[in-house]
Parts: structure tokens; sequence; C-alpha cells
């Protein structure tokens, strides 16, 4: 069943349920669709017990990927029954998921439009400006310029503030390594805010072929459960260096 709860400013909000069956089920294809990547010492690669994994990482593990499977099609179906024209993905809340109860999920979204014409016979239309200011055509051959610039790579220095890394890393959690916390030829650009808090800065003053630790700590409010406020160390190698380079400016 759909509720509207509002639609007002071109914006709806409503709710609709799905059953904590359909929800099972959806984790259930979750678990045996990506069984090959959970890799926990004891068990050959696709033959991790669904219980132990859920004994080291909670349910939760299967969460976010079930939501994914069961989540379109009542969605869909909720906003051609309040006859929406949405014109953005959704924004998608809902409460802790409890065992044996149906799934609420609580969406808002962006909706056409239709605006009303009024009185227009005493509008007053000024004349707009044509005028090119000097900060519109340094802004414009900024924009040129970045559109123009080239990766570089470096050699003879080590990382700084705005590079590209390319990384290897390898993350541990209590000694031991968790899932999701290792990558090869990762690209990352430093300052980009893409990692927790921390790591990135770690990386800077090494150089090409250092290898060395990176300490941080989850945040309090980190989206898995399991991870929050804990303390996680990243053994890191630094692959290649590269930097953007502008073109001079001419005519």
């Amino acid at each position: 069943m759909t509720e509207l709860k509002s639609h007002e400013n071109n914006i709806a909000k409503f709710e609709f349920n799905v059953s904590y069956d359909d929800f099972k089920k959806a984790t259930d294809t979750v678990y045996k669709k990506n069984k090959k990547r959970y890799r926990i010492d004891g068990f050959r690669p696709g033959h991790v017990p669904r219980r132990v994994l859920e004994k080291m990482y909670g349910p939760e593990i299967f969460y976010d990927d079930a939501i994914q499977i069961v989540f379109p099609e009542p969605y869909e179906k909720a906003v051609e029954e309040l006859g929406l024209e949405v014109i953005d993905q959704p924004s998608v809340d809902l409460d802790d998921i409890e065992e044996g109860k149906d799934i609420t999920f609580k969406v808002e979204v962006e909706t056409k439009p239709h605006p009303v014409l009024g009185d227009y016979n005493d509008l007053v239309i000024e004349e707009v400006s044509e005028e090119v200011t000097d900060e519109d055509v340094k802004a414009e051959l900024d924009r040129q310029l970045e559109e123009n610039a080239r990766l570089v790579e470096i050699t003879d220095r080590p990382v700084k503030k705005d590079d590209k890394v390319n990384i290897d890393f390898d993350g541990y959690l209590d000694g031991e390594r968790f899932e999701g916390g290792k990558a090869e030829k990762y690209d990352l650009v430093i300052g980009s805010n893409t990692f927790i808090n921390g790591f990135e800065d770690q990386i800077i003053g090494h150089n090409v072929g250092d290898k060395f630790d990176v300490n941080v700590t989850f945040p309090e409010d980190y989206q898995a459960k399991e991870f929050q406020g804990k303390d996680a160390k990243f053994v890191v190698e630094i692959n290649s260096i590269t930097e953007k380079q502008l073109p001079e400016l001419d005519d």
C-alpha cells in the first residue's frame, strides 16, 4: 500500500512497504551471487557459510544489495499509482530492519513543475547588459586551460596535494584483513577526500615505490556499523605519481 505524505513545491513524499519475506529472499540472492567474493581464513573461496559471515559482520552485510533488488519495482508502482511525473532520482530512507517486520521505504522525489501563468500585462522588462567583464574573460580562459590540461608522470619529487597517485593498499582491522579493504592499481587524487579522513594526508611526502602504513579511525557514523569508531591500518604502496599541467596561455 502506498501512502502519499505530502506534495508541495514539486517535492513528493510518500511511503510504501515491502514484505520481510521478499526482503529475506533478496538477501539469499545476494549471498549466492557474491559468495565467491567472501574470503575468510579456514574456508575455501566460495564456501564461507552464511552464518559465519553474519556472525563476523552482522546480517547487514547483505542489506544494501538486497535493497537494490526489492526497491525498484514497488517504487515504480507507487509512482504510477500516485500519478507522479518524477524528474530526478529519489531520496530514500528506512527504519532499522527487524526480522519478520515489513520494510517501510520513505521516499522523497522531485516532480515535474506545472507553472501557472499569472497576469503579465504590467510587467516591465529590464534590458540585460551584454557587457563582457574582465572576470568573465578570466573565467572562460581558466575553463579552456583546464579542459586542455594534461597529466604528467612525476618521478623526481614526493607526493603533494592535488597529485593523482596510483596505489595498492591492504586494510587491517584488529590485525585481520577485512572485506573491501584491499585494492590494486587504485587511482586517487590527493585532497579529494575520497577516503577516510587522514588517509590521503599520510600519503603526502612519500615517493614512488614507497611502502608504508597509514593509520586511520573510522567515523562514529560510518555506514558499515561493524567499522564505526574503530582503528584500522592500511599498508600502502605507491606505484606512480602524476600531476595536472596546464598549457601556456598564448594567442
